[in-house]
């Protein structure tokens, strides 16, 4: 499987994302804020891999993966709102 930058640079955004979610997670002051933060940031990261994975075909090997992915990018706008 070969990774062109678009690829590689999904990669990179998606890892930042989870680490970013894991350090506001993670954050004591003003908790609420930061966990709502964090989950956008773990949405992000979601959708982030579900486009390198729908760039990379693997879809067709495991279609039923579609299906736990495809909803995520729902959550960043009511999450943003609660944030």
């Amino acid at each position: 499987m070969y990774f062109n930058w678009i690829n590689i640079l999904l990669l990179i955004a998606a890892a930042q994302s989870v680490f970013l979610a894991v350090f506001f997670f993670h954050k004591y002051s003003n908790s609420t804020a930061n966990r709502f933060f964090a989950l956008v940031m773990f949405s992000y990261a979601v959708v982030l891999i579900y486009m390198l994975l729908w760039d990379k075909e693997v879809f067709l090997v495991f279609p039923k993966l579609m299906i736990a992915t495809t909803g995520t990018a729902f959550l960043v706008g009511p999450l943003y709102y609660l944030y």
